[in-house]
């Protein structure tokens, strides 16, 4: 482990966080675990981490073992967080048979190829006593005593029986502490997941390895589930998290103002008094609209001859069509505000207004339109 430290140690201070130079002459990769030769029982799943500094998102690692490569690679994560250019390979090695296993890691990237240092495995079948024992487990050998005999006499055949026995030590169970930052999420944001794993030798998050301690940062788009996986060589454990995602609601601001009055129109810009002549009426609408709905929409109106003024009256416009509203104004209106509405064979101004209200009773005022002329009809 000292050997890795000290190559990235090496690492930082001759890069300095830039991209390589052609010069540089430190290891591409170095080999984190194991870090010396040991020996262990068939059977057993080998830890195995590399680290290299080459900055190449998509290199590749792949443990070798006595000179071939082993078909499932490490599954390689970049620590974006704390350094960008540094890379961890991170699997398992299941010793296959007894016999000695020489293994490395290899680098396969942009910059080339290239291998790590070996360790030396020994791999020997349970029943043989070792004197070094797997880092999993700590199995241990006594001898049972025997009670006291009697001598065999010259010509007896029975030897002395010694009994041999081993019996594996259990291994401590499994803890794991999984934890976010937050547990609820508005859409859009993030959250930090972390976890502290002990008594393992293989941890998963959402069937991805990871490393026994470690953290990530999570954005999801809806609610989910993390579910760290922590396992050694006689057992399991698992815990979850359920990271809940709020869509926040859209807020609508409230409606304050009146309904919106546009293209307010007359369908004549003249009319004749009396009634005889044409024509005689006109059809005053406009469109109005607001969100809210529309509740009334009225239309005052009064006439002006000369020294003469009417009285404003009112009227209600009706729906005619989309948002559009209208009423026909007739002889019998024009003399509700000035009977008669023009005299002497002169002409008098119709003046109008509308005045829009909706739902929340908020109003709207048009703003003074042109007069329709009221001329009087000469036969």
């Amino acid at each position: 482990m000292k050997k890795a430290w000290l190559y990235l140690l090496l690492f930082s201070f001759g890069l300095g966080g830039c991209a390589f130079d052609s010069t540089y002459t430190a290891p591409m990769i170095w080999l984190d675990a194991p870090v010396e030769d040991f020996e262990t029982l068939v059977g057993t799943n080998i830890p195995v981490q590399a680290s290299s500094g080459v900055n190449d998102p998509g290199l590749d690692m792949y443990i070798v073992v006595n000179g071939e490569i082993i078909a499932e690679g490490l599954a390689v994560t970049q620590q974006s967080e704390e350094n960008r250019s540094l890379f961890i390979g991170s699997g398992y090695w299941t010793v296959p048979t007894v016999g000695d296993f020489h293994l490395r890691v290899r680098l396969i990237s942009s910059r080339g190829n290239e291998d790590s240092d070996e360790v030396v495995i020994r791999a020997y079948q349970q029943a043989t006593a070792a004197p070094l024992l797997p880092a999993t487990s700590e199995p241990s050998l006594y001898i049972s005593p025997l009670p006291p005999f009697i001598l065999a006499s010259p010509t007896s055949t029975k030897q002395p029986t010694f009994i041999i026995e081993i019996s594996q030590t259990p291994l401590p169970p499994i803890e794991i502490n999984f934890w976010a930052n937050e547990m609820e999420i508005t859409k859009g944001n993030c959250t930090v997941l972390h976890w502290e794993v002990k008594n393992a030798n293989r941890v998963s998050l959402n069937g991805n390895s990871v490393n026994m301690n470690g953290k990530q940062k999570t954005c999801p788009d809806e609610s989910a589930t993390y579910t760290l996986r922590a396992q050694n060589t006689s057992d399991s454990l698992e815990r979850s998290l359920d990271i809940k995602v709020i869509t926040p609601a859209v807020t609508i601001p409230p409606d304050t103002r009146g309904p919106m009055i546009q293209q307010i129109q007359k369908s004549y810009p003249k009319i004749y008094w009396p009634p005889d002549c044409s024509p005689a009426e006109v059809v005053i609408s406009a469109l109005v609209n607001d969100p809210s709905g529309v509740k009334t929409v009225s239309l005052f109106y009064r006439l002006v001859d000369g020294k003469r003024q009417g009285q404003w009256r009112e009227r209600s416009m009706n729906l005619t069509s989309t948002n559009t509203y209208a009423h026909t104004l007739t002889a019998k209106d024009l003399q509700a505000s000035l009977n008669p509405p023009v005299e002497n064979a002169a002409a008098a101004a119709l003046q109008y207004y509308l005045l829009a209200i909706d739902n929340l009773g908020n109003r709207n005022q048009s703003k003074p339109y042109s007069d329709v002329a009221v001329d009087y009809c000469l036969y």
